[in-house]
């Protein structure tokens, strides 16, 4: 239920807030979960065809998980042959764990032949 004079965004942000942090009685504030997600921007120089492009993708996106246990989807440019969008994403409570996990996503990226990054963006919730 919205406060007075409250926005819907505040209102989830307050939500988000309380789901993911707990105040113990002495008043500190602990997180208990922490979200990152990672955007990549990929060139795929070698495909002629949809077809082509979906069997590296789905390689790159199957190592990726493997390796590095994370969920991993295709976000964009799913009908363009040389271009995609991946998001990554993985939850745990220590950012700099998973600030870890996600630059060695990146360098592993960057190490595909078959793939040129071309940026990149993290967030973490």
């Amino acid at each position: 239920m919205l406060q007075g004079g409250e926005s819907r965004c505040e209102a989830v942000e307050a939500a988000q807030f309380l789901l993911f942090n707990i105040f113990i009685p002495s008043g500190y504030l602990i997180q208990i979960m922490i979200i990152g997600i990672l955007k990549l921007e990929l060139f795929l120089p070698v495909p002629n065809s949809l077809k082509a492009k979906r069997a590296i993708l789905k390689k790159v996106i199957n190592r990726l998980r493997n390796t590095f246990n994370i969920s991993v989807s295709e976000l964009d440019y799913q009908d363009l042959w040389q271009r995609s969008v991946i998001g990554v994403s993985i939850i745990g409570s220590e950012k700099r764990y998973l600030n870890g996990v996600m630059d060695k996503v990146v360098d592993f990226v960057e190490t595909v032949d078959d793939v040129q990054l071309l940026n990149y963006s993290l967030e973490f919730i």
